[in-house]
């Protein structure tokens, strides 16, 4: 990707920006050629796509632009301070590792490129959420990697701006509620990469902050996005930041966040290491997980009957995919699939249920409140778990041949319904 040639999905987005922000050229604007498109001080109108789509420039049009009342680092301490008014987990959180002093003086002092402040605003107005999710992400990210001892100097800037490789994707994509097929994904998953591009195109962010924005959806076991590297070629800052990620977004979309980090933690036990598993939840061991409401016994066994029904179908799948897993990246996603699978049963066995006994040879479902919660718990985080697996399964079969990836769908078919399911009854 060359940030040269002006990128449309970007151009429409800075349009739709300066419908209600004045966005300025901050110098003369020429074409490769040495035409002047737009000249130093002159407002980027409604005509902007006309001027400059399929023009090669002189330079990045980022580098060239500013937005008048772009956010600045008063609008990331005030944002910082309403966080922690108003979402209490967050504030004790950074009370716990000691940092919300610190990181409020990192906010005002924070020296960003104007040309990342401004890309801020244009983000900020395809979604008014994005600064608030990335506060959230570097309190998260800082805490964690204050309490296991890691420097945190660059995970600030690149919490703040690690999505914003969605200025240059369709935001039909970033924003879809429903699953989205394999072309889509190629593109979506491509948004860390193009992140890193273009960190790396702005003086005085430094490759340190490019190379965290690339790995937010790495996963310390090699399961992440886009370029499946974990352990030591990950790094524990790097896994730090993905794991902030993922958990903000519970915040953001969960009913009972904690509840749900505990049990998924306990179901993705590979995704990241244990030293920063430790790390982040010792900011929320004193929180209580709160009570989910309450569903009817009848309900849960449903919901469990039908995880059981569609869990045995997909091992039937996945031994039947011996005979079509010819290539080592095929061998190597039946394994994933299988440990994952795996995982889910230990967790499972630790409630007291053994979900892969046939019904007629499991002991009695035990009596209780406890076991009925926690069972809850488990299925609802189950729940999130399949419909991820579905689509790490459509962003997987890309890598595949085609033979091979046709012989995963009828996996992902079987997750999503479970999905669906499982939802329905208020799981």
């Amino acid at each position: 990707m060359s940030f040269e040639i002006v990128n449309n999905q970007f151009l429409q987005q800075l349009a739709a920006a300066g419908a209600s922000h004045d966005i300025l050229a901050c110098e003369d604007i020429y074409s490769e050629s040495g035409v002047k498109l737009l000249a130093n001080g002159s407002t980027l109108g409604d005509d902007i796509q006309s001027r400059l789509l399929h023009h090669k420039l002189r330079r990045p049009l980022e580098h060239s632009i500013r937005v008048a009342d772009a956010p600045n680092n008063r609008t990331l301490l005030d944002t910082f301070n309403h966080i922690l008014d108003q979402e209490p987990i967050l504030a004790h959180w950074a009370s716990h590792s000691g940092i919300t002093l610190e990181l409020q003086e990192a906010l005002q002092r924070l020296n960003l490129p104007e040309c990342a402040w401004s890309a801020l605003a244009i983000a900020r107005h395809s979604d008014p959420r994005f600064i608030e999710h990335g506060l959230r992400v570097a309190l998260i990210a800082i805490s964690t990697a204050q309490t296991a001892g890691q420097a945190w100097r660059h995970l600030l800037p690149a919490a703040l701006l690690h999505d914003i490789g969605y200025l240059y994707l369709n935001p039909a994509l970033w924003k879809a509620q429903h699953p989205i097929g394999p072309g889509e994904w190629k593109q979506l998953s491509a948004h860390p990469i193009i992140g890193q591009m273009w960190a790396q195109n702005v003086a005085g962010l430094g490759g340190e902050v490019a190379a965290l924005i690339a790995c937010h959806h790495e996963r310390a076991d090699g399961s992440g996005y886009p370029r499946q590297i974990g352990g030591e070629r990950l790094g524990p800052v790097a896994e730090i930041l993905a794991l902030a990620e993922m958990v903000s977004g519970m915040l953001e979309h969960r009913s009972y966040p904690l509840g749900q980090l505990r049990v998924a933690f306990k179901l993705l036990p590979g995704q990241f290491t244990r030293q920063t598993r430790q790390a982040a939840l010792s900011g929320t061991q004193d929180l209580p997980v709160g009570d989910a409401p309450a569903i009817a016994t009848d309900k849960i066994e449903e919901a469990l009957h039908q995880l059981l029904l569609r869990f045995g179908q997909a091992l039937e799948v996945l031994e039947q995919l011996d005979w079509h897993c010819t290539s080592h990246v095929g061998r190597q996603l039946k394994q994933r699939l299988a440990d994952r699978l795996n995982v889910i049963q230990r967790a499972f066995t630790s409630a007291g249920l053994d979900v892969w006994l046939p019904e007629s040879q499991r002991e009695s479902v035990p009596n209780g409140d406890t076991f009925w919660n926690e069972l809850a718990w488990i299925i609802r985080e189950t729940n999130w778990h399949t419909r991820h697996l579905a689509r790490d399964l459509t962003r997987q079969s890309l890598l595949l041949p085609q033979s091979e990836a046709h012989a995963f769908e009828p996996l992902a078919a079987l997750f999503l319904a479970l999905s669906d399911e499982l939802t329905r009854a208020g799981l």
